[in-house]
């Protein structure tokens, strides 16, 4: 039997205890410290190296042109006063943004301008927050997180940026939620050796691969949109114990792509209209795959191996296949009555989904 590390619960749990860490720290005196561009204070990085730990940074609209490194715990806090969300620009002279403290925020900014060869915002520090900010048009990557834990990335947009959206260098027990990258060079979210982390509810369009995990363990890919992507909507390569479950990986080259991949959980996801395959194992071995719809792909599977499972031993159920013609459930229990031989190798799935079983299937997935 197959031993899966990743746990949702304990990792949800880290992260709300660096939260409340977080929120206890700027609780505590803050003070409040306004930065606009006819103010007294016209600087941020100048208000930052006036401010105290905890105290909050409230900048109006207006551009910017800075390059910041903050080194204390403080937050920074953009306010649209009419003429929309204040923008911080680097003028291409470097990295926009560094954060080398722990329990900094940054919220509602627009952040442009890093240099060719710079990422937008570069994260060193743990336990950060960046919500509610546009993060595009950088150099490099939009965000970098560099040996960097317990961070909360959620609400953002990040396009056009000349290599990934949000990249994870060896950072751990993050959380990427409710974010839209689109149209960057490279991937939408790019983590190499990297574990625990959590990318959930977010949406990859238009870039090469919606996410790709390179040598990346016990992370959680959740209901996430992955679509119209170049390459493939997921991606891993060389990676182990990561959970994929109700993604909607479509449009894309391949939906989900396992390359020399071992003990990952793939479960209840969606993909259709896909240019290759729905899902395609290539030298991957002891995954699991059961309860995905695969539907309308040039060929909803491909495994070149035999050392798979296409089903849910425990429950008896395994995927729908839309191109499964051959499939009669005369019981009427959901399951087709004969195997579907997986192309590609000598796998197969012993317990295939009949039409009738996906009204059975949870809303969010009959949804997709």
């Amino acid at each position: 039997m197959i031993k899966f590390e990743y746990r949702v619960s304990e990792l949800t749990n880290l992260a709300a205890t660096a939260l409340t860490i977080i929120f206890l720290a700027f609780s505590a005196q803050a003070a409040t410290i306004t930065v606009c561009q006819t103010c007294e204070n016209s600087s941020i990085q100048a208000a930052i190296d006036a401010s105290k730990p905890n105290d909050i940074i409230e900048i109006k609209s207006g551009t910017y042109y800075e390059q910041l490194n903050i080194t204390k715990p403080i937050r920074l806090q953009g306010v649209n006063t009419g003429t929309g969300m204040p923008i911080v620009d680097g003028g291409k002279k470097g990295i926009v943004i560094i954060l080398s403290a722990d329990a900094i925020t940054l919220e509602g900014l627009i952040i442009k301008g890093s240099s060719p060869s710079d990422p937008g915002i570069k994260i060193t520090s743990n336990g950060n927050a960046i919500k509610n900010s546009d993060i595009s048009y950088q150099g490099k990557d939009g965000i970098i997180l560099e040996r960097s834990s317990n961070n909360v990335i959620s609400g953002n947009f990040l396009s056009y940026n000349g290599k990934n959206a949000i990249y994870l260098k060896e950072a751990n027990n993050n959380i990427i939620r409710n974010n839209s990258v689109s149209y960057n060079l490279k991937d939408g979210f790019y983590a190499e050796n990297s574990a625990s982390n959590r990318f959930e509810h977010n949406v990859a369009a238009e870039n090469k691969n919606g996410i790709t995990l390179d040598r990346s363990s016990n992370n959680a890919l959740i209901e996430n949109e992955f679509k119209s992507n170049s390459q493939n909507g997921v991606n891993l390569d060389s990676c182990r114990g990561n959970t994929l479950q109700g993604n909607n990986a479509s449009y894309n080259y391949n939906g989900i792509y396992l390359l020399r991949s071992t003990d990952n959980l793939v479960t209840e996801n969606y993909a259709t209209k896909n240019m290759q395959n729905g899902i395609r194992l290539v030298s991957s071995v002891g995954n699991i795959l059961s309860l995905n719809r695969l539907v309308a792909n040039r060929e909803d599977v491909y495994d070149d191996g035999d050392a798979n499972l296409w089903y849910s031993s425990e429950a008896h159920k395994g995927n729908f296949y839309s191109e499964y013609q051959n499939c009669t459930d005369t019981d009427s229990n959901g399951i087709c009555e004969r195997a579907y031989l997986i192309p590609g190798g000598s796998g197969s799935d012993a317990y295939p989904l009949a039409t009738s079983f996906l009204k059975e299937l949870s809303p969010a997935i009959q949804s997709k």
